[in-house]
């Protein structure tokens, strides 16, 4: 028999996700060497301390995507009931996505500078790319948190549809009481 995260009850891997998504808003920066000196001197002589510093968030980057990706379709194929978890989850993932975005638009600064080098823009360019990927697993994993919690939520009687015939009787129905 293989064991699997669901092995763990919902509640180890609802507070282990917790802790993955705070490593991901503590991790996801570009190295700050704006502060040092003006940012395309630094770009130029500091080539070897930046692009390691780059190459090691993109590992991260790509091993936090896969996480993210392991976990939504654990949860998903457990039909876990997410209810107590989801609301504090989806609004933290957010935040991620948001950190994201904004180490995206850092990086693409970065990558404007007439003095960086292709190794740098490289280095760059390999970080954006692990990142949209980490993006679209926290995405993926926002959706899954949100149709597991509408599968366990209560159903209001003659709300519900089981078939298509009955999904266009409640389209009919929402229409008439507008």
């Amino acid at each position: 028999m293989v064991a699997t995260a669901m092995s763990f009850s919902a509640g180890v891997v609802m507070e282990l996700t917790d802790q993955r998504i705070d490593k991901v808003n503590k991790e996801i920066k570009v190295p700050n060497i704006g502060n040092l000196w003006p940012v395309r001197w630094v770009v130029v002589i500091f080539d070897w301390w930046f692009i390691p510093r780059m190459e090691q968030l993109t590992r991260g980057v790509t091993d936090d995507a896969i996480w993210f990706k392991g976990v939504a379709k654990e949860l998903w194929d457990a039909n876990e009931d997410v209810r107590q978890s989801a609301p504090l989850l989806l609004s933290k993932l957010q935040r991620s996505q948001e950190q994201i975005l904004k180490t995206r638009k850092e990086s693409l600064d970065l990558m404007q500078e007439e003095l960086a080098s292709p190794a740098f823009k490289q280095a760059v360019t390999h970080m954006l790319e692990a990142s949209v990927d980490l993006f679209d697993s926290i995405e993926a994993f926002r959706w899954t948190l949100m149709e597991l919690e509408a599968n366990h939520s209560p159903r209001s009687e003659g709300w519900v549809a089981t078939t298509p015939e009955g999904v266009e009787e409640l389209f009919r129905r929402i229409q008439q009481e507008e």
